[in-house]
């Protein structure tokens, strides 16, 4: 069964994936998944005009940036990822396990592409050429969200059902990054605001929303 996805994090995912982007993506363009087959771009002015249109059923959330420039988004819906070109030319990149329902995407230092999947508590791990393969797995009821690396080549993740942050190193292992927000009430010495759930991640600083709001974690930005 799908889980129903918040858009408070559709947003943050498109927020992480233009902070990701090569520096003259960000320059010119955002870019939006409307979760519902299309991609919109949104220029410097604020004029928004559609930039491709995914495969009927499609549902895409999370966006990645690829160092030259190419942008990928997770479908969630049919647990596939399409790459889109610069030129807005749509194709299939690499398909998940079905069942996964992908979210968060973000790439590492070597170009692999790593993916959230939400339904079964994995990140999978995509090399370059397409190939598909289980990198870490969560501890059940996680509902990973966000990803981010750190210049150390670590992965974050943000549960959304734990309401923690997951550090997994390169190798694979898994452990706490932050705790779950949700047991620190208004102890917050180093936190922006008093109350937290629901965590997703942008460009390795921990963002964390609250209904339509989103808060940055500093003390804890790799």
């Amino acid at each position: 069964m799908k889980k129903s996805l918040n858009t408070a994090f559709l947003g943050l995912l498109a927020l992480g994936a233009l902070l990701a982007a090569p520096a003259a993506v960000r320059a010119q363009t955002f870019y939006v998944s409307s979760g519902s087959q299309t991609i919109d771009k949104v220029d410097s002015t604020g004029a928004v005009s559609l930039f491709a249109t995914l495969p009927a059923d499609s549902v895409p959330y999370g966006l990645a940036f690829d160092g030259s420039g190419n942008l990928y988004a997770a479908d969630s819906n049919t647990d596939q990822i399409s790459k889109i070109t610069s030129g807005g030319v749509v194709s299939l990149f690499a398909t998940l396990p079905g069942g996964s329902q992908p979210v968060g995407l973000a790439f590492d230092g070597s170009g692999n592409l790593y993916a959230a999947d939400s339904l079964t508590d994995q990140i999978s791990k995509i090399t370059p050429g397409g190939v598909v393969s289980l990198f870490a797995s969560l501890p059940g009821g996680s509902f990973p969200c966000g990803l981010a690396f750190d210049g150390s080549g670590n992965l974050y993740v943000a549960d959304v059902g734990t309401s923690q942050i997951s550090k997994i190193t390169s190798g694979g292992d898994v452990s706490t990054f932050v705790p779950s927000f949700k047991s620190l009430g208004s102890s917050r010495s180093s936190l922006t605001a008093p109350r937290f759930s629901n965590p997703s991640t942008s460009m390795g600083r921990v963002c964390l929303a609250l209904g339509a709001a989103s808060y940055r974690l500093s003390s804890h930005s790799p």
